[in-house]
């Protein structure tokens, strides 16, 4: 069911099959359906996200970790262990993944360890929601996301709705571009913040056709060599926040978290827990929408890279 390309590392017979014929692939992460979202949802989700890198004319690879290897390609299936059993499931950073494989636990992977495997597996385009950054009060913590260490080693396209509202944005902002990571906007010049479309920031440039946007990651990655592309989406309209609203339930989460005690990998999600009781579900609503219209931005990204290397006689 599953190939070895690497001593822990194996991908699906699909995913194996697009590989060795250059088809177009998209990696996706699991911590979203097995942290991210709610349960009851989760599964109906990651189908309708393969169904929509599908459409697009791309091959959907979520991947994780299980029995001690790093799957690549989780067949459809198998998708409901990172589900249904959440509480199991290690939320698994770059540090985590070496104690999940010895453990032969299952492990959902972050937007850094997607990047990194599927920068391994020889996937140049990965879809997301948010990325994670630099977190405000950052010079009492020192609380950054390996997300932006990943992002500066690895050469894949990254399509997301930007980072995360809760964290510093302007310092996030700077970090990707004193790590040499390119940040793109599609069809826009605004930095978006995940559930808000402008968080008053910019982007390094504006793309508004697919074979531009492919030619420049190409040449990005042909003449820097080791940093990402982060293609910036923001989320649909239809789904998204007012920045004044989502920082302010911020502030207060953060508020009560002080008062609480709550600190390090535990803020990130009562922070985002407090905000869904606020937002009355509003921000699963703008997640689920984000996520479905990134992995078929991607898709359609991938098609269309996948083009322009053949034009010009690349392989990545």
């Amino acid at each position: 069911m599953y190939k070895a390309i690497g001593r822990r590392l194996q991908v699906s017979r699909e995913v194996d099959h697009a590989l060795r014929q250059g088809m177009p692939i998209v990696a996706l992460e699991t911590t979203v359906l097995s942290h991210g979202l709610p349960t009851s949802t989760a599964l109906e989700v990651a189908e309708r996200m393969i169904k929509a890198v599908r459409q697009a004319g791309a091959v959907p690879a979520f991947i994780g970790l299980i029995d001690g290897k790093v799957i690549v390609g989780i067949e459809p299936s198998h998708l409901p262990l990172w589900i249904h059993r959440s509480r199991e499931v290690v939320k698994c950073g770059v540090r985590d993944v070496a104690v999940v494989l010895q453990s032969r636990g299952i492990g959902a992977t972050t937007v850094a360890t997607t990047v990194l495997f599927a920068a391994q597996a020889g996937i140049a385009v990965v879809a997301t929601g948010g990325i994670g950054g630099v977190h405000r009060q950052v010079e009492h913590s020192w609380d950054i996301s390996s997300d932006l260490v990943e992002l500066a080693r690895n050469r894949v396209a990254v399509v997301c709705s930007g980072p995360k509202v809760i964290l510093d944005l302007p310092k996030t902002r700077e970090y990707l571009e004193t790590m040499g990571v390119a940040v793109y906007g599609w069809r826009t010049e605004a930095f978006p913040g995940f559930y808000v479309r402008d968080t008053g920031l910019e982007v390094d440039a504006r793309f508004d056709d697919f074979e531009s946007l492919s030619r420049a990651i190409g040449l990005h990655f042909e003449v820097v060599h080791r940093s990402a592309v982060l293609v910036v989406n923001p989320v649909p309209r239809s789904h998204a926040l007012d920045a004044r609203i989502v920082n302010q339930w911020v502030e207060e989460a953060e508020r009560h978290a002080s008062l609480k005690g709550i600190q390090g990998k535990d803020l990130t999600p009562f922070i985002l827990e407090y905000i869904h009781r606020r937002s009355e579900g509003k921000t699963v609503a703008s997640n689920i929408a984000l996520l479905l219209d990134n992995a078929t931005l991607a898709a359609r990204l991938a098609v269309a890279y996948r083009k322009v290397q053949l034009m010009s006689g690349g392989s990545r």
